[in-house]
């Protein structure tokens, strides 16, 4: 493994939604979502991204696993994962919490374009749960 690898592997793992996140608005989608948070951690170069371990890895270019090995972006011979973006979500703040459940509720990055999505259903679905899921109130 790479020198870069290793940075990219620490940085991720230190920084996974602390900082502010691009783009405008509750993503449409959670697929939408994860493009957005993957984006931003590799300014936009969603191919570099060498951080299989992640659990945004296989959908990070917005789209389905098997859609995206289907174009190329995706080794042929990688085995894909079953999970559905919001289940990869949900497992990402989990891990992002310090593996701990509870902590998901009271997640203080606002900014992320996951927020919306971290109890694992779509903010509509979550809503009728009495889940927030409106960063504005939130604040």
């Amino acid at each position: 493994m790479g020198n870069r690898d290793t940075k990219d592997r620490d940085a991720h793992n230190t920084q996974p939604c602390s900082r502010k996140i691009s783009g405008k608005g509750v993503p449409r989608s959670a697929a939408t979502a994860i493009r957005r948070y993957c984006a931003d951690c590799f300014e936009g170069r969603l191919k570099d991204c060498r951080i299989p371990e992640c659990p945004l890895w296989e959908w990070r270019f917005g789209q389905r696993p098997t859609t995206a090995k289907r174009k190329g972006l995706l080794a042929a011979d990688r085995k894909l994962g079953t999970n559905s973006p919001l289940r990869t979500i949900r497992l990402h703040c989990v891990e992002c919490c310090g593996d701990n459940i509870q902590e998901v509720k009271h997640c203080p990055s606002t900014a992320c374009p996951l927020w919306p999505y971290r109890f694992g259903q779509t903010p509509a679905t979550a809503r009728k749960h009495g889940k927030l899921v409106d960063p504005e109130e939130a604040s």
